[in-house]
């Protein structure tokens, strides 16, 4: 949490004959994801349980970017071995056509199994930079 003050004059402004009125104000600024104490007291004054509330919040917004962290692993894991398995069935496909005495379907498939493989590896390269 940062703290930032700033005192700024306000331009004068004449109330009557030769006495002259000057207003300053003082400007906060907070930032974080917490209020400073002497905020959080008034918050509790003001309704009671507020600060547990505002407390709170954070704690669950990690436990949902927890959450969401570890579907978006659990799915990205399952495309890369989704398309690892894909890829060795055609390429043993190929192969058991090749040794059944069909070599061009044993080639495209065997083709169709590195061809793919080999896309996914540069694709994966390509969103890393």
């Amino acid at each position: 949490m940062s703290r930032q003050e700033t005192d700024k004059p306000h331009p004068t402004t004449q109330t009557s004959g030769d006495s002259l009125k000057e207003e300053r104000v003082t400007e906060i600024v907070y930032s974080g994801i917490l209020p400073p104490p002497e905020f959080a007291r008034q918050y509790e004054e003001m309704q009671p349980g507020a600060t547990d509330r505002i407390l709170r919040m954070p704690e669950e917004e990690q436990k949902i970017r927890k959450r969401d962290n570890a579907w978006t692993l659990f799915n990205e894991t399952l495309k890369i071995f989704g398309s690892i398995s894909i890829s060795i069935c055609l390429i043993a496909g190929g192969v058991y056509c090749a040794s059944i005495g069909q070599p061009w379907p044993g080639f495209s498939f065997a083709a169709l199994g590195i061809i793919g493989a080999v896309l996914r590896f540069f694709q994966g390269k390509e969103e890393k930079n």
